[in-house]
């Protein structure tokens, strides 16, 4: 089967988008491509938690006419495509109210596309009374075998391993979206390559409260909600009057530290993916720290460093396809494991 993934993430930093094809377990990047977000739609979504109905529905349709577009251009009409899947951008994420909210507008994707489009993956998994996150670790079981942690660095940190009563999985704790709040303080997006955090200076009061949270000594299965990192964590960054070098090495101790105390094994590989992986400030402070339990990181392509997140979304829709399960029970904490996502058919074509 071939699949195209589509994944914007809580960074809000493009619309990636992967065309896989999947044989059984084998699979192979056909295409990749990442699609920017218009200044205006970024800031929409960005504030997609405030605003009202009617505002929610406008954004929604600009978001998915975007999306249908892109799709257009990047659509390779010589494969014979099986289905498209689409993560959507989270509004909110409740378990203890059974919810997950991805703005995107699926029927309108597959009427555009002509294409069966898959959709709002999370939710079965809530209802059996999981987290319904994170999806990452079926891609990692099945796609990616062969390390002891897999970390992608997104707005949010997330790590998977496999323990003797199966796979675990959870957030760990803000991260690029941490970064990413204090660069644009300085008028860009992104520290690249961590060059200013480089020149900061660790302030131990700020490191103590954003170390200070519950949550970070729950056992899992968890997850984070994006609306407590900007009602809460980022507020709490805001009140430290600290030069952003500070702030932002700050932030980089804060999350190899959690990192780190995450890890329980003294020697393996950790395979790591996503945007964080590009700053070479923060991982040269992961590597000192999990060199420490001889825990060596294993960085792959810049392909997988980009793309992994819109593959998995496109392996997930596979799965749905199959009506195979694409979330794992032991790593959500849902009753059993659940066949996630809502398939749009595409319109019959009734010309004669």
């Amino acid at each position: 089967m071939i699949a195209i993934g589509v994944m914007s993430g809580s960074s809000l930093d493009g619309l990636d988008m992967a065309m896989v094809k999947f044989e059984g377990k084998n699979w192979e990047l056909i295409a990749s491509e990442t699609f920017s977000l218009p200044s205006e739609l970024k800031a929409l979504l960005s504030d997609s938690p405030n605003q009202t109905a009617l505002e929610l529905v406008k954004t929604r349709s600009q978001f998915s006419k975007l999306i249908s577009e892109s799709l257009h251009k990047f659509i390779d009409p010589t494969h014979d495509l099986d289905c498209i899947g689409v993560h959507g951008h989270t509004i909110c994420h409740f378990p203890e109210l059974d919810t997950s909210w991805q703005l995107v507008n699926g029927a309108y994707l597959a009427a555009t596309t002509a294409r069966p489009v898959i959709c709002d993956f999370r939710n079965q998994d809530l209802a059996l009374g999981g987290q319904g996150t994170p999806m990452a670790v079926i891609a990692d079981r099945d796609l990616f075998s062969g390390y002891d942690y897999y970390l992608n660095l997104g707005g949010i940190a997330n790590i998977s391993y496999r323990s003797p009563q199966g796979w675990v999985a959870y957030d760990l704790c803000p991260c690029n979206q941490l970064l990413n709040h204090i660069s644009r303080l300085t008028g860009q997006e992104y520290d690249k390559d961590g060059q200013t955090a480089a020149q900061g200076k660790i302030h131990q009061a700020l490191l103590q409260q954003l170390k200070s949270h519950p949550y970070y000594n729950q056992a899992p299965p968890k997850s984070i909600d994006n609306n407590w990192i900007r009602s809460t964590i980022i507020p709490e960054l805001d009140k430290f009057p600290l030069s952003p070098a500070d702030s932002l090495r700050t932030i980089v101790e804060f999350v190899t530290e959690v990192i780190a105390n995450n890890v329980s094994i003294t020697a393996g590989k950790m395979f790591i993916t996503g945007g964080g992986t590009k700053n070479k400030f923060f991982i040269e402070k992961l590597e000192e720290k999990l060199a420490l339990q001889n825990v060596e990181l294993v960085i792959p392509s810049e392909a997988l460093i980009d793309y992994k997140e819109a593959i998995l979304i496109a392996y997930c829709s596979v799965l749905r396809i199959k009506k195979q399960p694409n979330f794992i029970s032991s790593v959500t904490g849902a009753s059993h494991d659940t066949i996630g996502g809502c398939l749009y058919l595409p319109p019959i074509n009734t010309d004669t």
